[in-house]
């Protein structure tokens, strides 16, 4: 994901390159690879291409687009557990919450003593840095293909750049480029560990637009300070999001509270929903908490839920073996819902439209789970007067579709 607009950038300039270029030589850019000399060409570029090309590296520095990177910026790399750092970010609740007070100090804290113009935690998201709390900077967010701490987030430790302008990682960034200027930058993970394994899911950062070379600077004590800065932020996310956001379930009568639980699901899954669909959905939406150890569903019931998981962990299993794991963000039962909506569109008698809709797996609960049921007798109606989610429901079965890696068996889950 990280590389997309990367190389849609790279395409969109060697295109317009390579098309300048056989427009010049009057040719089809068959050839392109085999430099034949062109009558009267002399070796040296004319006028008109060094205006030509100031006039594209112009165009590269000053686009406004938003995934308009320079074509020499190199996003980071993905970490081999990206999956997993991603599936812990989302449990922990915290992307797109309101400010922290405490970790707001944090972060004024940091700056202070470091003595820099910006401070910030950054929590790196599939395809975003989002700063969770932040001190001398306008944007909540940025695109992950720039972003400082999807390369801080690669190391075990702290990173230090002395200038970042001339550092070949972020000399093409334009965060360093235009606003906020960053040429110093300092961070220390945000490290969750599950199982003795290692898990960034951001950084404590201090940077500056004055560059702030090592060697002046007594960064033994530094790292030091920042690591312990770090730990506190930890410790803070981890405490803070599940009493929060249980305040908000604890109350699902109100279908303002499940809008809220709704809205938060669909941003955490990357899907889209308007107001009035929300709206519609939460009404009809009914809170379920399963204990750690129950099942959800169970193999042979009859399909008529689906079920949107609100925190907590579920495994799906087939014949025994675990297929998928569903976390916040998560849903399972759609399959069945859209299949039993089909043949009662089709007139098949509701009897049998129950004995066909089965299910065909398992899913339990490895931790206490708080989940949000539709029932078809909710859906089937609710597609009728808003076919908008007959839409949504085939996105969030191709989305989960997709990240399911074993086939399943014929019949929905």
């Amino acid at each position: 994901v990280s590389g997309d607009s990367h190389s849609r950038q790279l395409r969109r300039i060697s295109a317009a390159s390579i098309d300048d270029s056989n427009s010049s030589r009057g040719d089809s850019g068959d050839d392109c690879h085999k430099h034949s000399p062109q009558p009267g060409y002399d070796g040296v570029p004319s006028q008109s291409d060094v205006a030509g090309l100031e006039e594209l590296v112009e165009q590269i520095w000053s686009s406004e687009e938003e995934d308009a990177w320079h074509p020499c910026h190199t996003p980071a790399p993905i970490p081999a557990n990206e999956a997993d750092r991603l599936q812990l970010l989302y449990e922990l609740n915290v992307l797109d919450t309101d400010m922290d007070t405490h970790l707001a100090c944090l972060v004024t804290l940091a700056k202070r003593t470091f003595n820099t113009s910006m401070a910030w935690i950054g929590l790196i998201d599939k395809d975003r840095e989002w700063y969770m709390a932040r001190d001398g900077l306008e944007s909540i967010q940025v695109h992950r293909d720039i972003a400082f701490g999807a390369h801080a987030i690669l190391l075990a430790d702290c990173l230090w750049v002395d200038d970042a302008s001339m550092d070949e990682r972020f000399q093409y960034n334009r965060l360093v480029y235009d606003r906020p200027g960053i040429k110093f930058y300092l961070s220390a993970p945000l490290t969750l560990m599950r199982n003795e394994i290692r898990y960034p899911i951001g950084c404590l950062v201090v940077a500056d637009e004055q560059a702030r070379y090592r060697e002046s600077h007594p960064s033994g004590n530094d790292l030091s300070l920042l690591r312990t800065l770090a730990s506190a932020v930890v410790r803070r996310i981890e405490t803070r999001p599940r009493s929060q956001y249980n305040n908000v379930f604890d109350n699902m009568e109100d279908p303002e509270n499940r809008a809220i639980v709704l809205k938060n699901f669909m941003s955490i899954a990357g899907l889209t929903m308007d107001q009035h669909l929300l709206k519609t959905l939460s009404a009809n939406l009914k809170p379920r908490v399963v204990q750690m150890g129950r099942y959800v569903v169970r193999k042979g019931d009859e399909g008529s839920s689906m079920f949107f998981v609100v925190s907590g962990v579920c495994v799906c299993y087939v014949n025994n073996e675990p297929v998928e794991r569903l976390v916040k963000g998560a849903c399972f039962g759609e399959v069945s819902i859209m299949n039993m909506c089909k043949m009662r569109a089709a007139n098949i008698p509701d009897a049998m439209v129950r004995r066909r809709a089965v299910r065909m797996a398992d899913v339990r609960a490895v931790e206490r789970c708080e989940l949000l049921e539709l029932t078809f007798e909710n859906t089937w109606p609710l597609i009728k007067e808003v076919p908008a989610l007959w839409t949504k429901l085939e996105e969030i079965s191709k989305m989960r579709s997709g990240k399911v890696a074993l086939m399943k068996p014929k019949g929905s889950l």
